[in-house]
């Protein structure tokens, strides 16, 4: 399993940065007030928004490329593993921040920020099988991880590197449900964020 959880920690590595997202986020608005500068601003709310999930993914890289570094030593990845693993990377830091921002503006006060952040991603990344292959969860736990966009690029990537069943229709359903699962994400979460104070 040693393959398959580094490319987890790579996924739950990216996961995180939504938590991060929140946080800084919320400082930002709660008590530095700089959204409101932003708000005042001609910049409209997504240079906002991809400037701190950017900002974010910044301090992650160097785990993301060590990561990729020591799968690449303990398991061989072809040239489509590495693009597939890359796309579920970019897709789970974009729903995954937005995801952090968006409950970051529901936030009242600082108090809340930490429990609230690792509440949400930590259940998150332990439900979805990031570290584990889907079959060894009961099949209840198991109904519930497909409600999970991580679920679907964990069981992306696993097939796309031969950790996991990876028949095509099976990489192809994978691949279209993690886009339609990110879309409703992304749509809820702008949804729920608020760019300007009520």
């Amino acid at each position: 399993y040693f393959p398959l959880q580094v490319a987890g920690a790579m996924l739950f590595s990216t996961q995180n940065i939504g938590s991060w997202c929140l946080s800084d986020s919320a400082v930002f608005r709660i008590e530095l007030r700089l959204q409101d500068i932003f708000v005042a601003s001609p910049h409209d709310k997504m240079r906002y928004l991809f400037g701190v999930a950017f900002s974010n993914l910044i301090p992650a890289a160097p785990a993301l490329i060590a990561l990729g570094i020591i799968l690449a030593i303990v398991t061989s990845v072809s040239l489509l593993g590495w693009l597939v693993l890359f796309a579920c990377i970019l897709t789970v830091w974009v729903l995954y921040s937005a995801i952090g921002i968006a409950v970051s503006s529901r936030l009242r006060s600082q108090r809340e920020v930490w429990p609230v952040g690792n509440l949400i991603f930590t259940l998150l990344g332990i439900l979805s099988p990031l570290y584990y292959p889907l079959s060894i969860l009961p099949p209840v736990w198991r109904e519930f991880a497909h409600l999970l966009p991580a679920t679907y690029a964990a069981l992306l990537v696993q097939g796309a590197l031969g950790l996991g069943p990876a028949g095509s229709v099976n990489l192809a359903a994978d691949a279209g449900l993690l886009v339609l699962s990110t879309a409703v994400g992304l749509v809820a979460a702008w949804w729920l964020y608020q760019w300007r104070e009520r």
